[in-house]
């Protein structure tokens, strides 16, 4: 699985940051499931509550506390973080 995301950050407090997600099972191409564009970082009082950390987790949308969910657990080959664009993989 691959996921391609774009984060644009704009000013603190104002809607001009952006988010942009793509995702492909390996050999597919790249499809958007996130589109966030006009995204005000405005979380907490100063600038540095804005953005200060990156959470790598599974995430289940059904989940509910009325029904056993069961465990998971996510392994990454690479992580790559870069202010220019990144060529997808070749598979």
């Amino acid at each position: 699985m691959t996921e391609y995301w774009v984060v644009q950050t704009g000013d603190y407090g104002q809607s001009n940051s952006s988010f942009t997600a793509y995702i492909a099972p390996d050999g597919q191409p790249l499809k958007k499931f996130i589109d966030l564009p006009n995204f005000k970082f405005n979380s907490g009082p100063s600038v540095g509550d804005a953005l200060m950390e990156l959470i790598l987790q599974p995430y289940f949308s059904g989940a509910t506390n009325s029904t056993l969910n069961p465990g998971s657990a996510m392994w990454f080959d690479e992580l790559i973080i870069s202010s220019q664009p990144i060529a997808t993989p070749k598979f």
